[in-house]
């Protein structure tokens, strides 16, 4: 996971390519087929 803060102090966690993939996979059955 890679953070971005913006100039108003505002930090944004943005997910991986393998973060999202492993969130899909345990939301969504079948995701990775």
């Amino acid at each position: 996971m890679y953070v971005h803060r913006y100039a108003h102090d505002e930090i944004v966690f943005y997910p991986t390519g393998a973060e999202l993939f492993d969130l899909c996979v345990r939301i969504i059955p079948g995701c990775h087929a």
